[in-house]
């Protein structure tokens, strides 16, 4: 376990656009799965079984005065559990 989290904190730092920067999230099942895109924005999608239910969506704030979060994102940490 120790040596797998080593590997995924190696390739986070390394960065770049040489790595995919796709996290997967799963129910307990395996049933549902939330799949997160950040290379360039935030978007995700949801796959339900075999059926995508949520096509590639984007994710993002626009605050006062214009200020907007979730173009060129950098995920500074990962962890699984």
């Amino acid at each position: 376990m120790k040596r797998i989290q080593l590997i995924i904190i190696t390739l986070l730092l390394l960065g770049g656009k040489a790595f995919a920067n796709i996290y997967n999230v799963g129910s307990p099942d395996s049933r549902i799965k939330l799949h997160v895109n950040t290379d360039d924005s935030i978007s995700f999608d949801v796959n339900l079984g075999n059926h995508e239910i949520i096509h590639k969506s984007g994710i993002g704030l626009i605050l006062d005065k214009g200020y907007r979060i979730g173009n060129q994102v950098k995920v500074v940490g990962a962890k699984t559990s």
